[in-house]
């Protein structure tokens, strides 16, 4: 919005508000974002004037224009103790680098960073004397785009200009109102620079119209600067409907209307000035009055390749000077585009995994990376995924990494989310919320292997952390449990080996550096939803060698198996069957260990799939991995297959019995593993295709036969850790697997859900409370029987019917 107020101090400074004041200071270029590039290091304010005018009574003041900010001063910037120099001209830089083509030597340089970074957007710039406002000050209270007190009392305004970004906002400018110049907005572009038109007769900015500016091209750091071709303003009106071939000059006297042209020099440079300052300054040859510099108008000897580094492309047959004006780098005489010689540049790639490097686009893409774009980067990381509903047949890995989003879900071997955690997990698992088995629609539990144990776990920190994660796509996340004595925990240690019995009510945990198997109690929140979960100690055993990376599974609701190394053996993987009820322990089968140096070992047993048992064993040592998968028939026990994967898979960490009667191996790639990474290979165990995973398909299981699933080439060094697949229904609905009216969460309905259900039409937390939703079922799910999504009295007649009926239609 302009307005055209003045008050009679401003009029008398300004000579009536049409031109500025002889013998005054004035803005003569402001350069606010350059561009291509980052603004910190380029942005500069140009004061032009008399010669070696004392400038310690003025300030420049910038007045924000945005929105609801409009109005508020962001910052005042006191010139005392700087001068114009002998040319008239002060530079105010905000870093050392100097910009081409460098100041003159008669300018005055003045090098103090503008904290803040001069914004983009709408911004009126102040230059004058008195009592300037005080930043932070708010000078237009209700946003109304004009000045509350009418102007700046106080403060003598000498020059004054703004324009409105380019957008749909509310955009305010308040130069008009106090004398100056408000070039209002421009269509499809927001200024970059603002640059005054000098007239050549009377060496100050021209009587009228002497704003120009636009957008710029040109080379970041450094320059030179040229106005953009068609995105520009104010230079048509003296005549010139191209201005590319200008550059910004800071330092330097700018375009002097009348007076100016072409100065060819060297080898194809170019720039515009005056025939005098062509001759002694450059020694080149000028081009008469209003000449213009355009690509080809200066002769040249030398001729090459132009490499453009923003974008690594390629301009053939260019001399240096034309190479220079377009933003390039010339490559040398002679030389050609083809092969590019141009140094290619990078930006962010996404990596299957949800991680961010700065890498160029060709490594991006061998990597099975996603290119963001040139010049990218990876702050704030691009790459995050946001949580999504987990599905059927959905793997969920960890990474070893203490950053955002460690925790990972991929579909189909492309990564489609990720949780917003930052805790590295060694094990996961999905719960059986509702009953079913690895439910997609249940709860995500991750295990960090937590910090080593240095104090004696005085401190909370240390220990392994047990989280429950949601999988409904909320990304909500509650902390279960700290296996820590400080922190209330029933044990200190580092902690892996993650397990959930069928029925959902108790979790196995190993102790890395105790040797323990830990039993806790577990009592699901309902079901996806991440929160609403507790646990309690139950049990520990201790067997094993402390530091034996093992794994744990579930025979049964009452026995857990595990795996690891033997105490009295180290050169044997024993398989242990812990009963709970008989409160014991015993080996189950043994067999060789294979490799050397760091080992990792798990075990899988999916009674409802394949009567077998999986165990994985895998070791790497100076960029050697061996890994092994051990077949047991429980039944013997022994075993009965040894398939050897040291070539198709790398260290093996983790195994999950996957959709499709697949094994899927997540894999430790560590520092000296091999590369590239591939983080996850699923075998086929239904060798003969007829649905089952029967004797006949574990003989014909052959060595190295696992094919990558989830690959990562090269790229970041994190590994992952922690996996499980998610084999229930994973249709997205959180009411899967659970029974209406079944408000007791026992698997049946009948006569003992009406005390549950009765309550939970009281309310959620009366239902709680009597311990009805123990098993992890959703209070909505179960009790709303009629259908309606509520939990009410209207429930009442469907649930009776759903009991009399032993079940709801």
């Amino acid at each position: 919005m302009k307005k055209f107020l003045a008050t009679l101090s401003l009029c008398a400074a300004f000579g009536a508000g049409a031109a500025l004041a002889q013998n005054q200071p004035y803005f003569s270029e402001i350069y606010m974002n350059p561009t291509p590039g980052t603004d910190n290091g380029q942005e500069f304010i140009e004061i032009g004037g008399d010669a070696n005018f004392d400038l310690s009574a003025y300030y420049i003041v910038i007045i924000e224009g945005d929105g609801t900010t409009a109005g508020i001063v962001d910052a005042v910037y006191s010139l005392v103790g700087q001068s114009t120099g002998a040319n008239g001209l002060l530079l105010r830089r905000d870093a050392a680098t100097v910009i081409q083509p460098g100041p003159d030597v008669g300018t005055n340089i003045w090098v103090a960073d503008f904290t803040p970074d001069i914004e983009n957007g709408s911004n009126t710039y102040i230059l004058g004397f008195g009592t300037p406002p005080t930043a932070a000050s708010d000078l237009d209270a209700n946003d109304d785009c004009a000045l509350d007190a009418g102007g700046l009392p106080g403060f003598t305004v000498v020059d004054a200009v703004s324009f409105a970004e380019n957008d749909t906002g509310v955009n305010c400018e308040y130069a008009d109102e106090i004398g100056g110049t408000a070039l209002g907005a421009f269509t499809g572009f927001n200024p970059a620079v603002l640059y005054r038109l000098i007239d050549c007769g009377t060496g100050r900015p021209l009587a009228s119209g002497s704003w120009a500016g636009g957008l710029t091209t040109g080379t970041n750091p450094g320059g030179p600067y040229n106005f953009d071709a068609t995105r520009h303003f104010g230079w048509a009106a003296i005549g010139i409907s191209d201005p590319s071939g200008i550059s910004l000059n800071p330092g330097r006297i700018n375009y002097l209307v009348g007076c100016v042209g072409r100065c060819c020099y060297g080898d194809g440079f170019c720039i515009v000035t005056t025939s005098a300052d062509c001759s002694a300054t450059y020694s080149g040859t000028y081009g008469g009055d209003g000449s213009v510099c355009a690509l080809g108008a200066c002769p040249s000897t030398r001729f090459g390749a132009c490499c453009f580094a923003f974008d690594g492309t390629c301009q053939g047959n260019q001399s240096p000077g034309d190479c220079a004006a377009q933003g390039g780098v010339y490559n040398g005489d002679n030389t050609t585009c083809t092969p590019n010689p141009c140094p290619q540049p990078s930006g962010a790639c996404c990596f299957p995994n949800g991680t961010c490097a700065v890498v160029d686009r060709d490594d991006c893409l061998a990597a099975a990376g996603a290119y963001v774009g040139n010049n990218t980067t990876c702050t704030p990381n691009p790459c995050s995924l946001a949580p999504v509903p987990v599905q059927g047949c959905d793997v969920a890995f960890g990474l070893s990494v203490l950053s955002a989003g460690s925790e990972h879900l991929a579909r189909n071997g492309a990564l489609v989310g990720t949780w917003p955690t930052s805790f590295a997990t060694q094990s996961t698992e999905f719960d059986n919320c509702g009953g079913v088995l690895h439910n997609a629609d249940g709860n995500l539990l991750a295990l960090n292997f937590g910090s080593p144990l240095t104090t004696g776990c005085t401190d909370p920190a240390e220990g392994g952390v047990l989280y429950n994660l949601a999988t409904d796509g909320s990304g909500l996340i509650q902390e279960l449990y700290r296996f820590n004595t400080a922190a209330g925990g029933v044990a200190c240690t580092r902690a892996n080996g993650l397990s959930v019995s069928p029925d959902n009510t108790k979790i196995a945990v190993f102790g890395q550096d105790t040797g323990r198997v830990y039993i806790l109690n577990y009592t699901a929140g309902p079901c996806g939803s991440g929160s609403g979960a507790s646990v309690s100690a139950l049990m520990d055993f201790g067997l094993f060698n402390a530091g034996f990376t093992q794994g744990t599974t579930w025979e049964d609701n009452d026995n857990v198996l595990f795996a690891g190394g033997d105490t009295f053996d180290g050169n044997l993987i024993t398989v242990f069957r812990l009963s709970i009820s008989g409160n014991s322990v015993t080996p189950v089968v043994s067999f060789p260990t294979r490799g050397t140096g760091s080992r990792f070992c798990d075990i899988e047993y999916r009674p409802d799939i394949t009567p077998f048992m999986f165990v994985q064993q895998s070791a790497f040592t100076a960029g050697v991995s061996e890994t092994q998968l051990v077949v047991i028939d429980p039944t013997g026990p022994s075993v009965i297959k040894t398939v050897i994967l040291d070539t198709s898979s790398q260290t093996g960490r983790e195994i999950a019995m996957g959709c499709d009667n697949t094994l899927v191996i997540g894999e430790f790639a560590g520092s000296t593993a091999p590369q590239p990474k591939i983080y996850a290979d699923t075998l086929d165990l239904d060798v003969d295709n007829d649905g089952d995973i029967d004797a006949g398909d574990i003989a014909a299981l052959t060595d190295n036969s696992s094919v990558n699933y989830y690959v990562l080439d090269g790229g970041p060094s994190s590994s992952f850790n922690g996996m499980d697949v998610a084999t229930g229904s994973g249709s997205g609905d959180p009411c899967a697997g659970q029974l209406v009216a079944d408000s007791n969460c026992d698997g049946s309905v009948n006569n003992f859900d009406i005390d549950c259900f009765v309550a939970a039409v009281v309310d959620q937390q009366n239902w709680i409370d009597l311990g009805c939703g123990a098993n992890g079922c959703d209070y909505v799910c179960v009790n709303d029987a009629n259908g309606d999504g509520a939990v009410n009295n209207f429930d009442i007649d469907s649930f009776v019917a759903c009991v009399v009926g032993g079940g709801c239609p």
